[in-house]
């Protein structure tokens, strides 16, 4: 069975028999093609050879189309450095002078790369006929944290109020992004949050249930896979609030109490992912296997609702090659046994 039809199958509640394993590759397929990022992130043509490239040579049972939390902050107006490897937000609309209403006027599909990404998910979809096509929108915490600039997290959790128009506006642009991705052809559909703030019950309710719904729904409309990925550290405590959420699948890349994890999955009748620290894939192949144990002592297929084994974050630019493809097929052998 191809890794499509299994995410169509988890669409439906049927788990598959072994966790798939989807690695988020982006930025370092730039090195397959010996160009700088901010070439590759505006290509379509360079990012589909890329991502196909590097998925044949690793093996995984993804092709990540497009993976970038400074996407939308770009095409709202941010200016975006790539003076490192990886873009960086520089500017701040609403630090600047710049109002909520006018981040929601004209056509945030036409704007800055998201016309790129959109035309690399067309053409992935036309390419690749088994394994998954994988792309994220960010998370209206993150894009409000982009759009309002230093701070916003800390403000957040002194005052909610003010901030309410703003994370409606970012969570309408979310659920514009992934209708636009979903009719282009993606498969999981990501919904990232590099941070967010301290959040009460109330809130989980008003809003953040309010907002991961309708773009759930959508995603479900045409058969893709929405997944709620966070990145940063949260309180264990909150866990609960999110199985309840809409997303069928969950990456929380700081918690490791998988049996925690396993528990709350099994009453919402939800699946999550084991993300794989980055630090693996700089290891040595030998210390690969036992830092795995570690990280997952019952081994990976113990927990019957553990539908994906990915990654933390996106695999870093700077990754080296030989290292990443031979830990790469040591995870795969893992997750096989």
């Amino acid at each position: 069975m191809t890794s499509q039809q299994e995410i169509r199958n988890l669409i439906k509640g049927k788990l598959p028999l072994k966790p798939l394993f989807m690695p988020l590759i982006f930025s370092v397929a730039a090195r397959v093609e010996d160009i700088p990022v901010s070439v590759f992130v505006s290509n379509p043509t360079k990012l589909v050879s890329a991502a196909r490239e590097i998925q044949r040579f690793l093996g995984t049972q993804s092709v990540v189309a497009y993976f970038d939390t400074k996407l939308e902050a770009e095409a709202c107006g941010c200016r975006v450095s790539y003076e490192g490897t990886l873009p960086k937000v520089v500017s701040h609309p609403l630090e600047e002078g710049g109002t909520i209403e006018a981040l929601s006027q004209g056509d945030i599909l036409s704007k800055g790369r998201i016309p790129v990404a959109i035309e690399v998910i067309k053409r992935l979809r036309l390419l690749v006929k088994d394994q998954a096509i994988v792309s994220s929108v960010t998370g209206p915490f993150t894009l409000s944290s982009n759009l309002w600039g230093e701070g916003f997290i800390e403000e957040f959790n002194i005052r909610f109020r003010p901030f309410a128009n703003l994370l409606d506006v970012a969570g309408s642009i979310a659920l514009r992004l992934a209708r636009a991705f979903c009719e282009a052809g993606v498969n999981m559909l990501l919904i990232t949050e590099e941070k967010i703030p301290e959040l009460s019950a109330g809130i989980f309710e008003e809003k953040l249930y309010g907002i991961l719904k309708p773009i759930c729904n959508v995603a479900r409309y045409y058969e893709t896979l929405p997944v709620l990925m966070i990145r940063g550290r949260m309180d264990e405590e909150w866990l609960g609030y999110f199985f309840h959420s809409a997303p069928d699948c969950f990456v929380f890349g700081d918690v490791t109490d998988f049996d925690a994890l396993e528990d709350l999955a099994t009453k919402a009748g939800k699946s999550f992912a084991i993300p794989v620290p980055l630090y693996i894939f700089g290891m040595d192949k030998g210390a690969v296997n036992q830092e795995l144990k570690k990280l997952v002592p019952k081994g990976v297929q113990s927990y019957t609702r553990c539908a994906l084994v990915t990654t933390q974050w996106e695999i870093p630019y700077d990754a080296d090659l030989k290292s990443l493809n031979e830990n790469v097929k040591t995870l795969i052998d893992v997750i096989s046994r």
